[in-house]
């Protein structure tokens, strides 16, 4: 149920239901440290809500004893579902649609609104790593270097992972 109901509101970009996933399913039901592993190969691929949902979906599997590839299908399904079907369902009437004035007004709300569902997520993920971190503040200091080699010197983002990684690691082997 909580992919379904995460599903619904894929609205302007998947990580809307980063935080909705996860508050539904930390600590019960997944560790918040491999939900956050996930975001992180997640977003690594194309595709991130299909990945989530996949690599959720093999983790919660695995918990429950199920096999992995049922895990995969059932939260595929309920986070892919809706809008699939709302592809699907309002194809036909797509273009009849986007001519409606009321259409046009509530656009730009409706945008607004997914950025206003976006914002949560940085807070709910940084929040979540924050507490899991030996080292806050040379985490903070990390995310900030990172950001300005990836927007600003416009370094290669898989460059900037493998380096920032291995100064985690330089970091966590010489405690």
């Amino acid at each position: 149920m909580p992919f379904l109901t995460a599903g619904m509101f894929v609205w302007g970009g998947g990580p809307v239901v980063l935080p909705m996933l996860m508050t539904f399913l930390t600590p019960q039901w997944i560790s918040p440290t491999i939900f956050l592993a996930g975001i992180s190969f997640a977003e690594m691929m194309p595709g991130p809500v299909f990945n989530i949902s996949c690599f959720l979906g093999i983790q919660l599997a695995i918990n429950s004893g199920w096999n992995w590839l049922p895990g995969i299908a059932v939260c595929w399904a309920g986070l892919m579902g809706p809008g699939i079907t709302l592809i699907f369902g309002a194809y036909t009437l797509w273009d009849e649609l986007r001519k409606q004035r009321l259409y046009q007004h509530a656009l730009p709300g409706l945008n607004a609104a997914a950025v206003g569902l976006l914002v949560p997520t940085m807070f709910v993920v940084y929040d979540t790593l924050q507490e899991r971190s030996p080292w806050q503040a040379g985490s903070r200091a990390l995310v900030v270097l990172a950001y300005y080699f990836i927007e600003l010197c416009k370094v290669n983002v898989p460059a900037v992972v493998v380096a920032f990684g291995a100064a985690g690691l330089c970091w966590a082997l010489a405690q």
